[in-house]
């Protein structure tokens, strides 16, 4: 059973976006829990009207990226106690309909605690590829810049996975709990990166290429007050 986690501030056609591709899913996620950074009424009234199911959290104030997952973890954690895995979200990122099937097949192959997808622009270029533990693999992927099909026959079967930033993490519940959440005190960018960097210490972690998520983040020219404080995006 997965619950997926969102922390979201001001940005509810993008959330609504996202809760539409979860629903989507071959399998989906039996809830989202979502942390209302903001808060704001249009976020809950998101949730209300989402097809998949959703449980707010709302502190009344930003907790930022890692203090919005931690509440959303906890209260996934006590309301869902027999959950086996966490989807971690970004609300402005958009699955492909059997992108968490392939997560989830991908991690049980693997044995693998965390997996991660590469990650697209809305027009197809690839954006981020998690970091392989191998260096030469790593130079590898940075010679072929946004070439997507370029970068996957680099590791068509993907590859060890140090660290990633966080727009789309699979995580079963052991790694987690092993893990603990995000760190609620960052006051730069990293946070996602600091996290990754732990849960890939606690149990293996993968990268699997043959899932690419869309992660499309508003403009630049949008109000710094959409924004969390932790950071420019809140994943």
């Amino acid at each position: 059973k997965v619950v997926a986690l969102v922390a979201t501030r001001f940005r509810s056609d993008l959330l609504a976006r996202l809760l539409e591709s979860l629903h989507r899913q071959t399998i989906c996620p039996i809830v989202a829990v979502v942390c209302d950074n903001g808060p704001e009424a249009a976020t809950v009234e998101t949730c209300k009207n989402s097809p998949l199911p959703c449980e707010i959290v709302s502190p009344g104030k930003n907790l930022g990226f890692g203090g919005g997952l931690a509440a959303a973890a906890e209260r996934a954690f006590g309301k869902f106690p027999d959950l086996t895995h966490l989807l971690v979200v970004d609300d402005d990122a958009i699955l492909a309909p059997k992108d968490l099937e392939s997560l989830l097949t991908s991690a049980t192959k693997h044995s693998a605690g965390t997996v991660a997808p590469f990650l697209i622009d809305p027009s197809g270029k690839l954006q981020e590829v998690p970091e392989p533990v191998s260096w030469s693999l790593a130079r590898a992927f940075r010679a072929v810049g946004q070439n997507l099909e370029r970068a996957r026959a680099l590791a068509p079967n993907g590859y060890p996975m140090a660290w990633c930033i966080g727009p789309c993490l699979l995580v079963d519940r052991p790694t987690w709990l092993r893990a603990g959440p995000p760190c609620a005190d960052m006051l730069a960018f990293g946070d996602d990166v600091e996290f990754s960097l732990r849960l890939s210490a606690a149990s293996p972690a993968w990268a699997e290429p043959s899932v690419t998520v869309i992660h499309d983040p508003p403009s630049a020219k949008q109000p710094a007050s959409a924004l969390s404080p932790q950071s420019s995006d809140p994943l």
